[in-house]
């Protein structure tokens, strides 16, 4: 299925389910695996009577099909369009799920004042891409005042040990680290109610923690996650 997003960009996208509730799922900055990233969790959510919906960003490859146009600024208005596919088809109630940048993305839209969703989950958001990456725009930095903005319930989500290095990850010269689980407190405090948080003992990153963190950690995530959509649909 193709999603068109309001600047004109068509972005591959995948459906599981049938039903009134939908849950949009943004991946990681993954290169070539993009929605491939969630593996079994969006058929989880099926079988939990979900409709779950995962898209390749502008400028990301799912496996051989690319959209040109790699804009990390502008990649919130995928979301947007994934929103307004799952609303023209019936879905009247919306949560959002991203990972890592995925992550940005979705607490981004959700900013968005006509943009209306159930809830959103975080999974190993960066709160300050533009201090910690090379070339990450100012505009996907998570203010306080901009998830002041976000009043649908929120569940932020990061890993105790899930921690960013100069030999993982192009950061900034002087940037010793990132530590996800510190943005995700951070990000937590500074957001209005309803709000959750959960730090899981873990260095996995993002979807790793639905799909690759081990037995335990990934039914925990699971369940959690459910919950939370179960609490506010």
């Amino acid at each position: 299925m193709r999603l068109v997003t309001e600047d004109g960009l068509e972005l591959n996208g995948r459906r599981w389910g049938q039903g009134s509730v939908g849950v949009i799922l943004a991946h990681g900055f993954s290169e070539f695996t993009g929605q491939d990233d969630w593996r079994d969790f969006p058929a989880i959510l099926a079988e939990q009577g979900y409709v779950a919906l995962t898209f390749t960003f502008r400028g990301f490859c799912d496996r051989d099909d690319c959209t040109g146009g790699r804009d990390l600024g502008a990649n919130w208005r995928d979301v947007v369009a994934a929103v307004d596919y799952l609303q023209g088809e019936g879905v009247d109630t919306i949560f959002l799920i991203g990972a890592s940048m995925g992550g940005l993305a979705v607490l981004r839209a959700a900013q968005q004042p006509d943009i209306e969703v159930a809830g959103v989950v975080s999974l190993s958001t960066p709160q300050w891409p533009s201090r910690y990456y090379a070339g990450a725009p100012e505009e996907n930095d998570l203010t306080p005042e901009r998830l002041t903005m976000i009043d649908e319930p929120k569940l932020f989500v990061a890993g105790t040990e899930d921690v960013q290095t100069p030999g993982s990850a192009p950061l900034k010269p002087g940037i010793e680290s990132v530590r996800f689980a510190d943005d995700a407190r951070a990000m937590f405090e500074a957001s209005g109610e309803p709000k959750l948080l959960e730090l899981i003992e873990s260095r996995s990153h993002g979807a790793e923690l639905l799909t690759f963190a081990g037995d335990e950690i990934i039914e925990a995530t699971t369940s959690l996650i459910l919950d939370f959509l179960e609490t506010y649909r």
